[in-house]
């Protein structure tokens, strides 16, 4: 019974009543699924909150062959740009790079202003997409930028 008093000041009284009849164990399996199933519901809900923006981090070709990296934060849908897998460069060179690169300009908000055609696309939310077939860098686009609000 020494026990049962420190849980006393951390649970819910209804929880201190029942340590002491028969079934007592059971109720208090019950609510602790209770707050379990009630913690579960708050991550998922802050998770859906707290998406608001995606940042996308990409290499940008500037002049006589500097590169410049920069950081766009997104707070709107749809993110204004086209995406395709780079070429590789030569004039034999046959396939891709493996990297994805912005293709066309779609849109003129004020985010891609700064991104021109040929930017490669490093990361999308700190993960990085220059390893993914398509079908995994279009998901990794796709659930990056589902939750923000239209343009």
């Amino acid at each position: 019974m020494s026990q049962a008093t420190p849980l006393c000041h951390h649970f819910s009284s209804q929880l201190c009543r029942t340590m002491g009849s028969s079934d007592g164990r059971v109720k208090a399996e019950e609510l602790l699924d209770d707050v379990k199933d009630a913690a579960a519901t708050a991550q998922v809900e802050h998770a859906d909150a707290v998406a608001t923006s995606v940042t996308i981090t990409f290499e940008q070709p500037v002049f006589f062959g500097a590169i410049m990296y920069r950081q766009v934060i997104f707070t709107k849908r749809p993110l204004g740009f086209e995406y395709g897998p780079q070429a590789n460069p030569g004039c034999c060179a046959s396939g891709s790079t493996g990297r994805w690169v912005v293709t066309k300009i779609t849109a003129g908000v004020g985010e891609v202003r700064a991104i021109k055609v040929g930017a490669v696309i490093l990361q999308i939310n700190g993960v990085g997409g220059t390893d993914k077939d398509k079908p995994e860098f279009d998901e990794l686009i796709k659930k990056s930028v589902m939750m923000l609000p239209e343009a």
